[in-house]
């Protein structure tokens, strides 16, 4: 009888290793298809880097010609609607009560 037992045992040993390289291979499978999509996004992230080598300190403030450069405008456009902003320079600093006089 032990060696029924024993047969018993590897053979349920056996369906156990099978059903955990089942789910080893799925899992190995995804990670391929994952490493797949990093080596892709790694490959842009590079090609955006050399590109912005090109231009490694942006335009210059003396090609302007006494106008405001948009991307300042822009931003503090998008600020000042998120705050609530009127634009004016009071709004940026203490505001204070005038007394009429």
């Amino acid at each position: 009888m032990d060696k029924n037992k024993r047969v018993a045992d590897l053979e349920a040993e056996n369906a156990r290793l099978k059903t955990e390289n089942a789910a080893l291979n799925d899992e190995f499978a995804k990670l391929v298809g994952e490493v797949a999509e990093l080596k892709t996004l790694n490959d842009w992230y590079l090609e955006q880097f050399r590109l912005a080598q090109h231009y490694p300190f942006g335009p210059s403030s003396e090609k302007t010609f006494g106008t405001a450069r948009p991307a300042t405008g822009a931003v503090r456009g998008m600020f000042a609607v998120e705050s609530g902003c009127t634009g004016n320079m009071r709004d940026f600093t203490t505001k204070e009560k005038h007394s009429k006089g």
